[in-house]
């Protein structure tokens, strides 16, 4: 379960998974809009992003696909108004797991799961692990069509991780 209080709206979000969501009491569900063009991106640039050309001309080709982008200053906040439906996509990297753990399963309870995910940008330190990335990408993504996916070599990821994931779900 996950519970996110917004201190400044009042507003308290709390989902279950295989459950559901509510705000205030109230079910909530993620927005029906099916096409990006018609859908409003939340994203944030973290403290740590380095921002040059290559990342800002990705960032820029993603949000001109959507008709808004907004940023609301804090990945929970973006995260839970994707689970009521008031935000339609949220796009965000380098993103920690203890930053973002409540608002996902809230909105796993309002109803997004793997089959969401569009895009994966695969970031490793060492390409000879790929088949093992590959071989846990088919495991992860089994019964459903795989999302795009695209793998690259990078020479350092931040924590000294191995591996770093970005994802792009749309609800």
């Amino acid at each position: 379960f996950g519970v996110v209080f917004d201190y400044v709206k009042k507003d308290l979000y709390v989902g279950i998974v295989g459950e559901n969501a509510t705000l205030n009491g109230t079910t909530i569900t993620t927005s029906n809009i099916k096409n990006s063009c018609e859908g409003i991106l939340a994203t944030g640039f973290p403290v740590k992003d380095k921002l040059n050309d290559s990342n800002y001309k990705e960032r820029m080709t993603l949000f001109s696909k959507f008709k808004k982008i907004r940023m609301f200053g804090t990945a929970v906040i973006s995260i839970v108004l994707v689970a009521s439906g008031k935000v339609d996509a949220y796009y965000e990297s380098s993103i920690r797991i203890w930053d973002v753990a409540g608002p996902l399963a809230i909105l796993k309870a309002a109803g997004v799961d793997k089959s969401h995910i569009v895009k994966l940008t695969v970031f490793v330190t060492d390409l000879r692990g790929f088949n093992y990335v590959n071989e846990s990408f088919k495991a992860f993504f089994s019964g459903i069509d795989f999302p795009a996916r695209s793998t690259v070599e990078v020479s350092e990821l931040p924590l000294n991780a191995k591996v770093e994931i970005e994802c792009i779900a749309f609800v």
